[in-house]
């Protein structure tokens, strides 16, 4: 019982350490210096995240469903000020622009590092965990 509190906890967690991630990726054109922070940042947390779950199947499944979800919410975060206090046409504007940042850095940037920080999780938590 205290195992899966201790994982629905870290997935919460795990969960807004990619909404300040991709929060802060959705308005960042360039590589800076932020940016490199949040990649040090998610791997980190995904090595974490590796460790504590101990199986690959729901490791991967977990890492999957939050990662989308985290990239949902974060889209519809930025776009309900935009859509209620400007206009709808305008919130689809930023919608498209904001989802072309996250899922350009997320696939090609954070996804790559993040399954490498996983499995790599994995493989300490199986031979140097409890």
């Amino acid at each position: 019982m205290l195992k899966i509190k201790k994982q629905i906890i870290f997935v919460m967690l795990y969960f807004f350490i990619n909404i300040y991630i991709f929060f802060h990726q959705a308005f960042i054109r360039t590589f800076n210096q932020r940016e490199a922070y949040n990649i040090l940042i998610s791997i980190f947390s995904t090595f974490m995240f590796g460790t504590l779950f101990q199986k690959i199947k729901y490791a991967l499944l977990s890492f999957i469903g939050v990662l989308f979800l985290t990239a949902f919410l974060t889209i519809y975060i930025v776009r309900l000020p935009i859509d209620i206090f400007i206009s709808s046409l305008s919130a689809d504007i930023a919608t498209i622009y904001i989802a072309k940042n996250i899922f350009t850095f997320m696939f090609f940037i954070y996804v790559p590092l993040s399954f490498v920080s996983l499995f790599i999780g994995l493989y300490f938590s199986q031979y140097f965990g409890e």
